[in-house]
């Protein structure tokens, strides 16, 4: 399981420093439209991207002290999940986000799965 939360925390702040550095780069790698042209909302968004990946990391340093910051990662992931449905499915925000997004899903069930371990139960 260290594993896990180590590779969601570079997941994380890989994904936040990019769009830190070039929201508009990330979206065309992935062919996202539209660009988001309110920048400050998108580095706040960026910010808290990071800062949850330190959580992952720090679960990864000892997961049962950490055990609250699972709970707190799986909702989030799926509560970015569920906006980001949401937001394809009124026409927002195109349907190639969900590539992102689904690596978000896999661990937010990754995540539940590992509360549900006997070993940090």
């Amino acid at each position: 399981m260290h594993k896990m939360f180590i590779s969601a925390a570079w997941f994380n702040w890989l994904v936040g420093v990019a769009l830190l550095v070039s929201v508009d780069g990330v979206f065309s790698v992935f062919h996202i439209r539209p660009v988001p042209d309110q920048l400050l909302f998108v580095h706040f968004f960026s910010v808290l991207v990071i800062a949850f990946g330190f959580a992952y990391y720090w679960i990864s340093r000892d997961i049962a002290v950490n055990r609250p910051l699972i709970h707190i990662g799986a909702v989030g992931k799926l509560m970015l999940v569920g906006i980001g449905v949401v937001d394809v499915m009124l026409g927002i925000v195109s349907w190639q986000i969900l590539f992102l997004l689904s690596v978000d899903l896999v661990y937010a069930v990754l995540f539940i799965l590992a509360l549900r371990a006997e070993r940090i139960e």
